[in-house]
């Protein structure tokens, strides 16, 4: 049996099955996506200089963001996030 707590009113109340970290997960869940996301949003200036650099066009210097996200979106079907 889970250990119980008295609140303020005086009644018994159970313990979170987390032991009370379920906050700190979602936040840090959602810092995490809010800076892989970002990151991947932000890239649009750093592609033009990209493909000055490697002296390529658009069209293939924009595959490494598109892989980024693909297997973004395979590896959390496999990770079932």
């Amino acid at each position: 049996m889970k250990k119980k707590s008295t609140n303020n009113t005086g009644e018994d109340t159970p313990e979170p099955p987390d032991g009370g970290w379920g906050w700190f997960v979602v936040l840090g869940a959602h810092v995490a996506q809010a800076l892989s996301l970002g990151i991947l949003t932000s890239c649009g200036p750093i592609i033009v200089e990209w493909t000055r650099f490697f002296n390529t066009n658009l069209a293939v210097t924009s595959w490494v963001f598109s892989l980024t996200a693909l297997m973004g979106a395979i590896v959390s079907k496999f990770l079932k996030i």
